[in-house]
């Protein structure tokens, strides 16, 4: 394992993420725990920023290579992550898009995301725990198909999708 994932955990999201409530009876969830160290004090869209530039360049082709597969079977495309004027924006209101995700909500501590396609859709919170000792980064994310094909996208693009998670979650370290 590199050794910077070592410090990413599966988790469970605790009682303040506004995906909480959803969790456990979704379709697909997941939920990795970060501790922050010197990033402490960062804001939730900062941290997602940070991520989503310093992604290794393999995750775009990835999703590039995700768009062309399902853009046949009529599925949303992605785009990647492209956000323009990286970080000149300090504030983002909810219901502007961020990458390819709509932000549904963007508070100091919490940035909730979604992603709407015909047969599912994703959300995404970043919430940091505030400690006193150390901050602890929570990425849940929490998929809910509306049809058959979108059953099968999530069981197909599951791994995938937590390997990514890692992989920008250790741009962090």
């Amino acid at each position: 394992m590199d050794s910077r994932n070592a410090t990413i955990h599966r988790s469970q999201p605790p009682a303040p993420v506004s995906l909480a409530q959803e969790y456990d009876s979704a379709y697909y969830s997941d939920c990795f725990v970060y501790s922050l160290g010197s990033l402490s004090g960062s804001s939730a869209l900062t941290l997602y920023r940070q991520m989503t530039h310093l992604a290794p360049p393999w995750v775009n082709r990835l999703l590039h290579i995700r768009d062309l597969a399902t853009g046949i079977l009529g599925m949303t495309p992605t785009r990647g992550f492209q956000e323009v004027g990286y970080p000149t924006r300090t504030f983002i209101q909810p219901g502007e898009k961020l990458d390819f995700f709509e932000v549904v909500a963007n508070i100091e501590q919490e940035l909730v995301l979604r992603f709407d396609d015909p047969h599912f859709f994703v959300s995404i919170s970043l919430y940091i725990q505030r400690e006193l000792e150390e901050d602890r980064l929570y990425i849940t994310s929490i998929v809910t198909p509306y049809s058959q094909r979108g059953k099968l996208y999530i069981t197909l693009i599951a791994p995938f999708h937590r390997k990514i998670a890692k992989t920008m979650i250790s741009t962090l370290a």
